[in-house]
C-alpha cells in the first residue's frame, strides 16, 4: 500500500495553503491540525472502503510441456472478496525466457471470479516456474494504491518443437515424391538391384542383362535403387555464438528444430540417422539408428542440449566425431559464421572430414548482413555500414568457395524457417550415392 499522486499532490496543495497561517498569526494556527485530520481521515475512509478488496485467492493452470517460439497459455483464476474494486491490474512475475504481455487491466463486475489469460512465447529451453502474480488496485477515493502478492505454481518444461517439425514433413511427405519409400526408386540410379524390365529406348546399354535377354528372348535391362541404410549424422554447434536471440527463438533452437526436420526425413527415407552436438567438447552423441526409436532418442537428446557460453572447439569435437564413425556417412552440420578466425578453423576441419567423409555444412543466413548491404543509403553512416556489411558477405563467399573447391557442400539456411534446401541437397546426395 502507497500514497498515490492524487494523494501527494492534496497534500502539497494543503500545505501551500496553510503556511500563509503561520504568518497571519497564532489565530489561525488551527488550520494546520484541521489540514492534517482532514487529510488522515481521508486516507482512513479510502483504507477502511478498500479492506475487504484484500480477500483475494489465486490459482494458474498452464499446460506442463511448451515448445520453443509456440505460445503458452497461462490462465490466472482469481476469486474475490465479498466486495471487489472496479479496476484491477494483474502482472505476472515470470522469467524472461517467456516472452509476452505481463500486464492485463480487468473491469470487474457483481461475480467474484475471474478467469484471465496470459499468451506466453518460450525463446529457451528449459523449465520454467511462474511463482507469483501481482494485484494492483486504488481505493474508492483514488487515494491509496493497494498492492497484493499472491503465490502461485505453474510450471512449464519447454522442449524442442517437435510439432512444428512433423507439421512441416507431414506437409512435405505430400507435396514430394521423394519422401518415403518412393524415395527408394529413382530409375537408372543407384547400385542396389530392384528388378528386370523389358528394355526400352533411351534405357542405358550397359543395364542390359544379356542372360536374361537370352533366356526370355526378348531385350532385358537391369532397375537399380538407390542403396539404404546409409549412415546419416546430424550435427548441431551449442557454442556461444548460437545462443543469440533471432526470429523469436535463439540460433541454437532453430538449428535443432532444423536438425530434426531432416533426421525425420532422413528415417523416412530408410538411413540411419545418427546426432552431435559440438561445444567445447563433443556434448552429445547418439549412434545411428532407424525407425520411431531412433527418432525419439534424437528428440530427447536434442532437448538435453543445454546453452553453453564456451566457444566451439572444432578440431576436438571433429576429431571425436571421426572415431564414432566406422563406415563413410554423411555429415550435415548447422553453424553459424561470425568471423574469419572461426571460418578459418571450420574450413579446416571440414576439409579434413571430407576426405573419409560426405559433409554439408547448413550456415544460418545473416538477414542483418544482407539488409545492410542491400539499404540505400541517406548517411555517411549508412554508407559506411554498407560497405562493411558488403565486405563480411564477400568474405564469407569466399569461405563457401574454399570448402567447395574442398568437397564440403553448403546451404545458407535463413534463420526461423524450415529450409528444405537441405534436404533437397541431401536427397540429391543420396540418389549420386555420394555417401
Amino acid at each position: 500500500m502507497r500514497p498515490t499522486p492524487r494523494c501527494l499532490l492534496i497534500a502539497l496543495l494543503g500545505f501551500a495553503a496553510c503556511v500563509p497561517a503561520l504568518v497571519i498569526g497564532p489565530a489561525w494556527w488551527v488550520a494546520w491540525p484541521i489540514y492534517v485530520g482532514a487529510l488522515v481521515g481521508a486516507i482512513g475512509l479510502d483504507l477502511a472502503f478498500s479492506a475487504s478488496a484484500r480477500q483475494f485467492t489465486a490459482a494458474s493452470s498452464m499446460s506442463a510441456v511448451g515448445y520453443v517460439g509456440a505460445p503458452v497459455t497461462l490462465t490466472l483464476h482469481l476469486t474475490t472478496g465479498r466486495k471487489a474494486p472496479p479496476a484491477l491490474r494483474v502482472a505476472l512475475t515470470a522469467p524472461a525466457e517467456l516472452v509476452g504481455e505481463r500486464h492485463r487491466e480487468l473491469a470487474t463486475t457483481a461475480q467474484t471470479t475471474y478467469d484471465v489469460a496470459f499468451s506466453l512465447r518460450p525463446v529457451r529451453r528449459g523449465a520454467y516456474q511462474v511463482s507469483t502474480c501481482m494485484l494492483q488496485w486504488l481505493g474508492p477515493l483514488g487515494l491509496l494504491s493497494h498492492r497484493l502478492d499472491l503465490a502461485l505454481h505453474g510450471e512449464v518444461s519447454i522442449a524442442p518443437n517437435i510439432e512444428k517439425v512433423k507439421q512441416a514433413a507431414i506437409r512435405v511427405a505430400h507435396a514430394s515424391n521423394y519422401i518415403g519409400q518412393r524415395i527408394q526408386r529413382y530409375i537408372g540410379d543407384g547400385s542396389e538391384f530392384e528388378q528386370l524390365r523389358e528394355f526400352q529406348a533411351g534405357l542405358d546399354h550397359r543395364a542390359m542383362d544379356w542372360k536374361a535377354s537370352a533366356r526370355h528372348r526378348k531385350l532385358y535391362a537391369r532397375q537399380f535403387q538407390a542403396e539404404r541404410n546409409h549412415q546419416v549424422i546430424v550435427g548441431v554447434d551449442c557454442g556461444h555464438i548460437m545462443n543469440e536471440v533471432s526470429g523469436g527463438a535463439t540460433k541454437l533452437d532453430h538449428a535443432i528444430h532444423e536438425a530434426l526436420w531432416l533426421a525425420w526425413v532422413g528415417l523416412q527415407a530408410g538411413d540411419k540417422v545418427g546426432f552431435a552436438a559440438f561445444g567445447a567438447q563433443l556434448a552429445a552423441w547418439t549412434p545411428p539408428a532407424n525407425g520411431q526409436a531412433g527418432f525419439a532418442q534424437i528428440s530427447k537428446r536434442a532437448a538435453g542440449l543445454d546453452y553453453s557460453p564456451e566457444e566451439t572447439n572444432f578440431t576436438l569435437c571433429m576429431t571425436e566425431l571421426m572415431s564414432h564413425l566406422q563406415r563413410r556417412a554423411l555429415i550435415v552440420i548447422y553453424t553459424d559464421l561470425v568471423d574469419s578466425v572461426m571460418a578459418e578453423l571450420l574450413t579446416d576441419n571440414l576439409t579434413r572430414l571430407a576426405q573419409r567423409h560426405a559433409v554439408i555444412l547448413a550456415v544460418m543466413q545473416d538477414e542483418a548482413l544482407r539488409s545492410h548491404a542491400l539499404a540505400e543509403p541517406g548517411t555517411y553512416d549508412d554508407v559506411a555500414r554498407a560497405v562493411v556489411a558488403a565486405e563480411l558477405q564477400r568474405e564469407r563467399l569466399r569461405v563457401f568457395e574454399r570448402l567447395r573447391a574442398s568437397g564440403v557442400h553448403w546451404v545458407e539456411v535463413p534463420v526461423g524457417q524450415m529450409s528444405i534446401a537441405v534436404i533437397d541437397k541431401y536427397l540429391e546426395l543420396k540418389r549420386r550415392e555420394v555417401f
